[in-house]
């Protein structure tokens, strides 16, 4: 009935398609006098009639509008004669015969595929509305723990004062006698910490640090200019500029008065005899407009100018020597320099070290950051104590850097607004500190006291009357501050300073470990976990990794019962027709067209649940791309130019083309791992292709850790050379290699089963091979499940082990001393912790998406293993908290714009899903066995739109987005715009105390009265122009 319908639809939109515009207006006598009747011709009535001399063929003289009503006619008695059943038919028997030859429908798999599916919906259903709880609530009285906790941690005393550090740096102790402390230290050391405005490597003159330029002489003899360059080139990456100068290859150019470059009267031509006054060393321009004792780090900048002129000085000639005589072939003798006469000693790392210790002893306090230091228990380390507790230096940074302070909940109460308190979408905005809006509350009387305690809210972790800036924002801007001038890993790489970390708060720990890094939140189930405060400790990048841990975990609890009760009820149909051939067979693959659908179900809500986790957390902690700053990496190498946002500044810039070249070869390099990978996969089940047991299933687990640990060294190496300039950057960078080789490395062997094995000489045993397949990967993903989880494990047990240790060592020595035993304070024992930088951070996220990507990939043929990726979720979820609080120091707080590039990671998984599984079922499916190419790959593609349909319903049902986020943002600018307008005092002022010009409201008697006739008209004066 409804194609019938169509149909007629159809027709009629065809008659009034070929309906005249002239008669559709009315004007039919116009039409049929200036046009043709019409006559539609129709196969049977013969052909037209011929066409005149002038070439238009005649028709016969009809009344236009009775023709067109003749068609609509016709038409509609063509539709009543289409029979619809025939017609389905024969488009039917069509895609059959060419489409999918020799295919046959199979009531019975269709019925328990859609018995499965609808009970797999049915409890999806039950379960995400009677089980599922988000983590939006931010308050702990979940867990029984007030919001804020009044007791302060414990400090450390400096000459008297409590001070409790934010970061801390652990120096070498100058008294201990460290092995190698005498050794050189190099220009090039130092200049890898010291990054600060450092454009390019110049010469100076030691004496008067006068900025001088180098560039290649016109007189060297037989030197094309070409070469000369690549001379200077090589000479100021090697420190032989002043070799090259007196060698006649360059000569030395200071600044004179005008933009115009003079030769340096110390500095003489080629041939002539040089004066007795110190050579030149390369420098880095500094702050050249500040005296060099003024400028920051002066003493490490001091000694990184001594030790590259030492360099210069003493090093043998042997690369300029051997440039010169393949240019000119002359030969020249090599030793040291002769000439030199300002050759200062050599810097080591122990004069290195103090140097950098008194420079930040130095700069700190500046700066308004307080220090203290203290002696190890063992009295071989310093541990520089860095705090930013001054409140007039904590209001200028956060003036400076534009930070913004959450309101408090009282304060929207005060304001007048009536939002419902308890709802998580009534969290109060986050505002741009300012003092004037504090100010003007006050004098709205708002506010009781012109105190910004008052309005943001405060942190009592520190103090007990509070603090509006928190632990991770007073890191933030103290290593902001410090990444302008130094690279603290790069100091730590070249052994100057031991170790750098933030320092944890006990307050802080006490609140995380009783409601998130317990072990009796083992036993809980739920997952929930106090998000806001993870976010307020360690950052939204962390945050995200564990709010996205935790659902999944939720979503994988709730797909991991039904899989079980799959996998009963398929050993329950085996025992029972035990006898019968091909019986486990025929079970395996029904199983896979059946809860292949399911997982694509689950897997699809899942994601769009986090997408809406997500997208709440981005609101409620207002993080957007154009608030988040990027953040340079310290070690990022360039050179020096105008910036393109102000060109009155300069940034370090790389070229472009060298970027992505380097990022290329990079490429190519994780390509060819991936190849070797591919290599050894192959070679593995040609050797085991004829008996996949337990055997090798350990060999491949083996395989894949090989590679994961080789890789796993290889890859900061390959990002670390493409030299990216924003962490941002780095972080994907990173992410993809890693992705790109694990994804080769832990399913390349299982896809080649499934594609291969039924192919080789052996082929599939009797039970089949999605048999051999299911038993491959259930051995191997509870291997490597099982490894991942001591692994967790193991890390917390040698922190544990060292601590244990080194304390075993020091009783056991300060007992033979003097009989007394010093506790270590937990400011020192941090130093003794593992790190979880961005490396760490990665390669836990990729553990947990690989596993889900077992599910994704390979569910529908092994439901068992879900429990085997639910273990591993709930593990690095409780295990990763716990040796976070406890083993661990302090992470970096990044922030970041949700899980980033995991996002579409996931999203590829799950259309990788999609088409395997429609691989699978078109290969071993009872329906497709036997079937001509062009079957399988018409069921294929039918699958996939079938799968793409499917997900466009869940996308109805299990929407990405909720009404919660746009309730938080508007109630949020209500807040925000109420605040402004009372702050700012809008409300508008009197005539009275209106200063300057008078306000006119022109006929204002006759407006308010109602005598509108008595309003003139407005007539323009000639050349006034419109009013």
């Amino acid at each position: 009935m409804m194609m019938r319908l169509a149909l007629i639809l159809v027709g009629l939109l065809d008659c009034v398609a070929a309906y005249p515009a002239s008669l559709r207006r009315g004007d039919s006598a116009a039409f049929i006098a200036a046009e043709k009747p019409i006559r539609v011709f129709r196969g049977g009535e013969g052909p037209p009639p011929p066409a005149p001399s002038g070439g238009v063929a005649a028709a016969p003289e009809d009344d236009g509008v009775e023709g067109i009503k003749k068609k609509a006619r016709d038409t509609l008695g063509r539709v009543k004669k289409v029979s619809i059943e025939d017609s389905v038919k024969s488009d039917a028997d069509l895609i059959r015969r060419y489409f999918l030859p020799g295919l046959k429908f199979r009531w019975d798999i269709f019925l328990t595929t859609i018995t499965i599916v609808v009970l797999s919906i049915m409890w999806f259903s039950f379960f995400y509305k009677h089980c599922y709880e988000d983590d939006r609530c931010e308050n702990l009285l979940r867990w029984g723990i007030d919001s804020q906790l009044a007791d302060e941690e414990p400090g450390i005393s400096a000459k008297g004062a409590q001070l409790r550090p934010d970061v801390v740096i652990v120096f070498h102790h100058p008294d201990y006698k460290y092995t190698g402390q005498g050794h050189h230290a190099t220009s090039a050391m130092m200049a890898r910490t010291l990054v600060s405005e450092v454009d390019s490597w110049k010469v100076v003159s030691p004496d008067d640090e006068v900025p001088v330029r180098i560039a290649p002489t016109t007189d060297a003899p037989r030197v094309g200019a070409k070469e000369r360059d690549a001379i200077v080139r090589g000479m100021s990456q090697d420190g032989w500029v002043a070799l090259a100068a007196e060698d006649g290859f360059i000569s030395i150019m200071t600044e004179g008065d005008g933009d115009e470059f003079e030769a340096h009267p110390s500095y003489p031509s080629p041939g002539q005899e040089a004066p007795e006054k110190a050579q030149p060393a390369l420098q880095p321009l500094v702050n050249s407009q500040v005296p060099f004792q003024q400028q920051p780090f002066h003493r490490l900048r001091k000694l990184m100018k001594d030790g590259l002129t030492y360099e210069n000085a003493t090093a043998p000639l042997t690369h300029l020597r051997r440039a010169r005589s393949a240019l000119t072939g002359e030969k020249t003798p090599g030793g040291v320099n002769p000439n030199a006469k300002y050759v200062p000693e050599m810097p080591t790392h122990h004069s290195s070290r103090v140097a950098l210790l008194q420079d930040l002893y130095d700069v700190l306090p500046k700066w308004g950051f307080d220090l203290a230091v203290f002696s190890s228990i063992d009295n071989d380390e310093l541990f520089v104590c860095i705090s930013l507790a001054n409140e007039e230096a904590q209001t200028s940074y956060l003036l400076r850097q534009n930070t913004q302070l959450q309101v408090r909940k009282d304060v929207v109460r005060r304001l007048g607004i009536d939002q419902p308190p308890n709802e998580n979408a009534s969290s109060p905005p986050r505002l741009r500190f300012d003092p004037r809006i504090v100010s003007n509350l006050h004098e709205q009387g708002i506010l009781a006291n012109n105190d910004p305690r008052e309005l943001y809210e405060c942190y009592h972790g520190r103090d007990t009357s509070g603090c509006i800036v928190s632990g991770k924002d007073r890191f933030r801007m103290i290593f902001k501050e410090l990444c302008n001038y130094l690279d603290l890993d790069a100091a730590r790489h070249d052994n100057l300073v031991v170790d750098w970390y933030p320092c944890h708060s006990n307050a802080w720990l006490r609140r995380l470990d009783a409601s998130w890094a317990s072990f009796r939140n083992l036993c809980d189930l739920t997952f929930v976990q106090p998000i806001c405060l993870v976010q307020d400790y360690f950052g939204s990048r962390l945050a995200f990794i564990f709010a996205w841990n935790g659902l999944y975990a939720k979503c994988l609890l709730c797909l991991s019962i039904f899989a079980i009760c799959i996998e009963v009820c398929g050993m329950a149909y085996k025992h029972k027709h035990m006898g019968e051939d091909h019986i486990e067979r025929t079970v395996n693959r029904r199983i896979v067209l059946a809860f292949s659908v399911s997982i694509t179900i689950w897997a699809r809500a899942s994601y769009n649940m986090w997408l809406c986790e997500e997208e709440y957390f981005i609101h409620l902690w207002d993080l957007s791309a154009d608030n988040m700053s990027q953040t340079v990496r310290p070690s990022f190498q360039g050179e020096s130019k105008p910036s393109p946002a102000d060109r009155n500044l300069t940034e370090k810039q790389y070229p472009a083309h060298m970027s992505k070249s380097r990022q290329i070869c990079s490429a190519l390099i994780t390509i060819l791992f991936c190849l070797v990978v591919v290599l050894v996969m192959m070679i593995w089940q040609n050797t085991f292709q004829d008996d996949m047991n337990i055997v090798a299933s350990i060999v491949l687990a083996v395989i894949i850790t090989i590679f994961s640990v080789t890789y796993n060294i290889l890859v900061p190496i390959l990002t670390d050379w493409e030299n990216h300039k924003f962490q941002s950057q780095y972080y994907d960078s990173f992410l993809w290699k890693q992705f790109m080789f694990q994804t080769v490395n832990r399913y390349f062997a299982f896809f080649q089963i499934a594609v291969k094995q039924r192919y080789t000489a052996v082929g599939c045993p009797p039970e089949g091979c999605l048999a051999v397949l299911r038993m491959q990967l259930v051995t191997t993903l509870a291997i490597l499940s099982v490894t991942r989880i001591f692994e967790v494990i193991f890390a917390a047990l040698v922190v544990r082990f060292k601590i244990w240790l080194e304390d075993y060592w020091l009783r056991r020595s300060q007992t033979e001393g003097r009989g007394s035993v010093d506790e270590r304070s937990y400011i020192e024992l941090q130093c003794k912790f593992v790190e979880s930088r961005l490396q760490e951070q990665i390669q836990n996220m990729l553990q947990l998406v690989l596993s889900l990507g077992f599910v994704l990939l390979f569910g529908a043929v092994a439901p068992i293993i879900t429990p085997f990726c639910l273990a591993v979720f709930m593990v690095q979820l409780r295990a990763t908290a716990f040796v976070l609080i406890k083993y661990t120091k302090r992470t970096l707080p990044r922030q970041q714009l949700g899980i980033g590039l995991w996002r579409w990671i996931i999203s590829c998984l799950m259309q990788a899903s999609i088409l395997f599984c429609g691989f699978l079922i078109a290969v071993y499916s009872d329906t497709f066995e036997g079937m001509p190419m062009i079957t399988k790959m018409a069921g294929v593609l039918l699958y996939v739109m079938c799968m793409q349909l499917v997900c466009f319903m869940v996308d109805v049902f299990v929407p990405k987005t909720n009404d919660e986020v746009n309730t938080l943002a508007d109630r949020r600018r209500r807040v925000k715009d109420v605040i402004m307008k009372r702050s700012e005092n809008f409300a508008p002022p009197g005539p009275a105390t209106r200063s300057g010009d008078r306000v006119h409201a022109q006929y204002a008697t006759e407006v308010a009265t109602g005598q509108w006739d008595k309003i003139p008209h407005y007539i323009a004066s000639k050349g006034s122009g419109s009013p």
